[in-house]
């Protein structure tokens, strides 16, 4: 995609930070890309609904089989949060909690059952871990060893309206803070 380098110390043109111009919803590819060329995938997402429809469950499950740590952080379908998030997207209160768990039903019939094989055939190396957050999200990244993508939650758009920042540096202190939500 397009990218537009930004310079967080002022003028001494740095890239460890940059924007795409394209809204997130396209960038699937990227994002396989540099999965595919990790061991470590770290997701925060609001309901998993993108990463499994873009993804799809075969991926996942090559990507347990190859060895990979898959770590996912999904807006908790109980929480107020959920509520708030389903308002600012002009929804009834109950919709990010229904989509949530039906996200949830898919993973489980998709990949965790299929990865269920791979795993008493014993050729599952890797892992997948599935966790929940109660509090509102303000963004949403896909993370690996080597870079990061952040795409931002607006009250008054829907998430995969908004723009991705790019961090490429894992040096950078963008990279290294952002890196302390997921825990």
């Amino acid at each position: 995609p397009p990218k537009v380098p930004w310079d967080p110390e002022g003028g001494q043109n740095h890239k460890a930070i940059e924007i795409a111009r394209v809204e997130r919803s396209l960038l699937t590819n990227y994002y396989i890309d540099k999965a595919d060329a990790s061991n470590n995938i770290e997701i925060i997402t609001l309901t998993m609904q993108v990463i499994l429809n873009n993804y799809g469950a075969d991926r996942f499950i090559d990507w347990i089989a190859c060895g990979k740590k898959i770590r996912i952080l999904v807006l908790s379908p109980c929480s107020m949060a959920a509520k708030l998030r389903s308002r600012d997207e002009n929804a009834d209160e109950s919709y990010l909690t229904e989509k949530i768990i039906h996200q949830i039903e898919v993973l489980q019939q998709t990949v965790y059952e299929k990865a269920r094989h791979i795993v008493k055939s014993n050729e599952c190396l890797g892992s997948l871990e599935v966790r929940f957050y109660d509090g509102i999200p303000y963004f949403a990244y896909f993370c690996t060893e080597r870079s990061m993508a952040i795409g931002l939650y607006y009250s008054h758009l829907k998430g995969l309206q908004s723009e991705t920042f790019f961090v490429n540096d894992t040096e950078c202190p963008v990279y290294k803070k952002m890196r302390g939500h997921f825990e």
